[in-house]
């Protein structure tokens, strides 16, 4: 099966409190960062697939191949967008009924509203609409073609809500502040991303029968925060983006080896301790190629630890 492994924050569950601190809003814009810059990044490498994938079907031999998986992508290109763009318009939305209003160019909002949140997401019933649009995302996707089905629908992300005690409304929407919820919407603006990397590189090589992928293989590396208090958590994730697939991958943040999971995926959390100031974390990951070529990657991560 196809190995994506992307830059990607820990799902999370925002949880409900009756205050919400300074010190929360930070760390929600500083998730809301890091989910924009992986999505960013992982677009990119979208658009790069699809381009390959056009090329290959206006040649002429493997094109027999890439014919038929062109038209796919384009379709889980299409669909992954206009999910995407959805999630666009509540965000716009939720600022909207914050109070969003534009100063020296920037845009300015209640980040702690949460009576925003209730009057979208519970009494407008979008986040069950929400929840009905992501879990027809999934299916439709699944639909695409037998093999993409066979080989992702175990690992596609679920919003049943067999999976939130609460409910999926409740768990993300009730009694939280815009910021947080403005994170989540961008957490699966992000899982959409790489659905649709994941199903695309499933698409290219389809289109050849061999794929060479040393000149596409790139270390991926987000973390949660670089400035942080004393005693706060930082998440770090790691990982190694390929075309195809990719094999005993070893990753060794700081001077813990972490195993990864079904999607080459590692999540690294700590607390930040010392003297206040800048600190580094070595990141190495290892992995070998299709033809057991055995690869390795170095990387450090910086974070300040401030007053």
């Amino acid at each position: 099966m196809v190995r994506i492994c992307a830059i990607v924050l820990l799902a999370f569950l925002v949880s409900s409190c009756s205050h919400t601190s300074e010190s929360d809003l930070a760390l929600y814009k500083s998730i809301q960062r890091g989910l924009a810059e992986s999505s960013n990044v992982i677009d990119q490498s979208s658009n790069e697939i699809y381009r390959a994938i056009e090329q290959r079907a206006e040649g002429f031999g493997e094109a027999n191949y890439a014919k038929k998986w062109q038209p796919k992508a384009l379709l889980i290109k299409d669909m992954s967008a206009n999910t995407s763009i959805y999630i666009d318009t509540l965000i716009t939305a939720l600022k909207i009924k914050a109070g969003l209003k534009m100063e020296n160019g920037r845009e300015i909002f209640r980040e702690d509203d949460k009576k925003a949140v209730k009057s979208l997401f519970i009494d407008d019933n979008k986040g069950k609409e929400l929840q009905a649009r992501l879990m027809k995302y999934k299916t439709d996707m699944l639909s695409v073609d037998t093999e993409i089905s066979k080989a992702f629908e175990h690992i596609m992300f679920d919003v049943s809500d067999s999976l939130f005690a609460k409910g999926f409304t409740k768990t993300y929407f009730e009694d939280v502040p815009a910021i947080a919820a403005l994170a989540i919407l961008k957490k699966y603006k992000n899982e959409i991303a790489i659905a649709e990397n994941q199903f695309l590189r499933w698409c290219l090589n389809k289109t050849q029968p061999v794929v060479i992928i040393d000149d596409f293989l790139t270390p991926l590396i987000s973390q949660s925060s670089n400035y942080v208090k004393q005693g706060d958590e930082i998440i770090i994730t790691a990982g190694i983006g390929s075309f195809a697939s990719i094999s005993n991958t070893k990753i060794r943040i700081g001077a813990k080896i972490i195993k990864d999971d079904v999607s080459g995926i590692v999540t690294y959390k700590f607390k930040a301790l010392g003297n206040v100031g800048k600190k580094i974390i070595p990141i190495r990951m290892e992995c070998s190629d299709e033809s057991g070529k055995k690869l390795i990657f170095e990387r450090i991560v910086e974070y300040t630890i401030i007053e």
